[in-house]
């Protein structure tokens, strides 16, 4: 409810990492930005009152917690769309083919949260979040093997971003 109307939040998975690009998007300005939350979030008609319906908005995006300092001090795990095979793979260990389902975002995080034991995903969130000075040597070879540009995330240009 937004001053007294009812909105309905576009919740679909597909729809809410697309919103969350954009809010990522270092080459678009507050507007456009808030432009792309307001009409990707929400069904017609528009909320009237914006400030509220983005502060909602990305309340849900992170699962009703108020946007935090800590929120831009965290190191990233996961990049959508860097790891999206090992996303994809990861969902399909699960028995869930990406491609033919509806989830909404929240389930979406539900399962990304309990990834399969081994996958290669889940060793990719281990790898970023552990210092390299931790890692045993055989991870450290393994990491070396599969290529640090693969393994660690890295800043998206325009281009890339674009596409």
């Amino acid at each position: 409810m937004i001053d007294g109307v009812e909105h309905m939040l576009d919740s679909h998975f597909r729809n809410c990492l697309l919103t969350l690009q954009a809010l990522l998007d270092d080459e678009l300005t507050g507007d456009e930005k808030a432009d792309i939350l307001i009409g990707n979030m929400y069904n017609e008609p528009r909320p009237v009152n914006t400030g509220e319906a983005m502060r909602l908005a990305v309340n849900y995006l992170l699962q009703n917690r108020e946007h935090s300092k800590e929120d831009h001090n965290s190191p990233a795990a996961i990049d959508f769309w860097q790891d999206g095979q090992f996303i994809y793979d990861a969902f399909l260990l699960k028995g869930i083919n990406l491609d033919k389902s509806d989830m909404t975002y929240w389930e979406f995080l539900a399962h990304l949260r309990e990834l399969p034991e081994g996958c290669m995903l889940s060793r990719l969130v281990h790898w970023r979040l552990t210092p390299r000075s931790k890692l045993t040597k055989e991870e450290r070879a393994q990491i070396d093997k599969i290529g640090h540009d693969v393994v660690y995330l890295k800043k998206r240009h325009d281009a890339e971003q674009a596409a």
